[in-house]
């Protein structure tokens, strides 16, 4: 690493260590300004430089906060929520929403329309009113984790709702969210790749519930994204709406899911479910949801799937190590 940033690290910690009740504090508010900052520099200087500037905005933010605590999630850094932070128009990271709030985001909606991401859920919700209607879903729906697109755009979508007020995107929102609730059970097991066609599901699916999660079903990936995207919108619109849905389908898996008698003894082969499942936990104080994201992380085992995150204990795993070390929560 460069001596300059080791140094202002080494200073930036002593600063902390020094006067830890005002130095966090101070830097709560100084960051979120940081993009303004980051514009200038943009302009001035070469991309080199304007790496070097935000690796060490990164160690302020991290050095700065890890002495502040958060008041009622445990964390040893307090992160500043997204719904506290405006992003000023026509700089740097302006341009950048800018082009996600007119672009990106409409195009991937309109995606999850062309690609029949919204015809899965109301299929699923045909079959639950009408258990003899099917469809064919092996070679029709791309893949098992083809959910997540709407609940990834949702979170995106919710992001910029804070930012950019749009009472037209947050009805598109809703009405996507409803569709969405119509494809989950009554017990709240939401996974359109079997919902369709239970008998014969998406082939990567498996016979039964969570036969093949630790393979390529996705269902765990599929409930963290949603978690992420429910929280998101919760905190941007204060809706409940697709909160519920996604508590619903959390509950579920804290039923269904562990190692007592009963159980199915599975974990995941994404670190997402575990993320989820901990900002639900923030989102709502139900410890069980932080309890189920600790039981993933501690019966991560091996399996023969190379691409599989589960493939090394959780305490060797990259990907969960550095969760463990960003978010880990007191008990």
């Amino acid at each position: 690493m460069d001596s300059n940033i080791l140094f202002i690290f080494a200073v930036n910690k002593y600063a902390v260590n020094k006067f830890p009740q005002i130095f966090p504090k101070f830097i709560l508010i100084f960051v979120p300004h940081l993009c303004s900052f980051v514009d200038k520099i943009y302009k001035l200087t070469n991309f080199m430089k304007l790496q070097k500037f935000l690796l060490v905005c990164g160690i302020l933010a991290v050095t700065g906060t890890a002495q502040a605590q958060s008041d009622k999630s445990g964390y040893p850094i307090t992160p500043v929520p997204f719904t506290s932070v405006k992003v000023t128009p026509n700089t740097f990271w302006g341009q950048r929403l800018k082009a996600s709030r007119e672009v990106t985001i409409p195009l991937a909606f309109s995606k999850c329309e062309s690609e029949n991401r919204y015809t899965n859920f109301s299929n699923a919700a045909q079959h639950l009113k009408d258990p003899s209607k099917v469809f064919k879903v092996d070679g029709v729906m791309g893949y098992s984790f083809d959910d997540t697109d709407p609940y990834k755009t949702i979170e995106g979508a919710s992001y910029l709702l804070q930012t950019y007020p749009d009472k037209k995107l947050e009805a598109y929102v809703d009405s996507v969210i409803a569709v969405i609730g119509s494809a989950q059970e009554p017990d709240g097991y939401l996974y359109t790749a079997r919902t369709q066609n239970p008998e014969h599901p998406h082939g990567w699916a498996g016979p039964k519930r969570w036969s093949k999660v630790e393979d390529l079903s996705h269902e765990f990936y599929n409930l963290g994204h949603l978690c992420e995207a429910a929280v998101a919108h919760y905190n941007a619109t204060g809706k409940k709406s697709l909160l519920d849905i996604a508590c619903k389908f959390a509950d579920c898996v804290v039923r269904e899911v562990g190692d007592k008698p009963g159980q199915a003894c599975v974990v995941p082969g994404h670190q997402i479910a575990e993320m989820g499942l901990a900002k639900l936990y923030l989102a709502t104080g139900k410890k069980e949801y932080l309890d189920q994201a600790k039981f993933f992380l501690d019966k991560t085992k091996p399996n023969s799937s190379s691409t599989n995150a589960a493939t090394l204990p959780s305490r060797r795993s990259t990907a969960r190590v550095i969760f463990l070390c960003c978010n880990r929560m007191k008990p």
